[in-house]
């Protein structure tokens, strides 16, 4: 994991954003495109490289919930949680995105193309540096871990059967 204090200017992106959007007049669907379109979408490239701290990315979600729950009186009463706001709009919600399940997916994805296609240069420079010895699930690190590492490290036995063959 990378320490939180490396992530401060993502943050205080948002914070400027948020800040600058409270005080104009926004409707429900307004806020819905600026948090969705903004706010949501200024950690995504850091998250396809980084496993950002659960620390660092409730805070954000805690930014994005008030920006929400704001109205004109500067009351900031939560309605709903912030599990039910991500929950899907198939589902009737607001279809925010979880940002701690959307990090390990976007880690997870890179996992998946390092993993299903070996010669490229990342896959062979990751090999050579963490995994000389065999398929990264089935040994011990070698060097110092990095945060894309750590992510392909944590349990990931739904697919490992799959994969003896790369």
């Amino acid at each position: 994991l990378i320490e939180e204090s490396c992530f401060c200017i993502l943050s205080q992106q948002t914070v400027e954003k948020n800040l600058w959007w409270n005080k104009k007049l926004l409707s429900q669907a307004g806020k819905e495109v600026l948090i969705k379109a903004v706010l949501q979408a200024i950690p995504i490239y850091a998250m396809g490289v980084f496993r950002l701290p659960d620390s660092f990315l409730r805070d954000l979600h805690l930014m994005i919930s008030d920006f929400w729950w704001h109205n004109q009186d500067n009351r900031k009463i939560h309605w709903l949680s912030w599990k039910k706001l991500c929950t899907s709009k198939r589902d009737g919600e607001i279809g925010f995105w979880d940002l701690v399940l959307l990090n390990k997916a976007m880690l997870r994805k890179q996992l998946w193309r390092i993993l299903s296609n070996p010669t490229s240069l990342v896959c062979r420079v990751l090999k050579a540096r963490y995994f000389p010895r065999g398929p990264y699930w089935r040994q011990k690190w070698v060097g110092n871990l990095h945060s894309l590492g750590a992510a392909f490290c944590q349990p990931t036995t739904s697919y490992l059967p799959n994969l003896d063959g790369l």
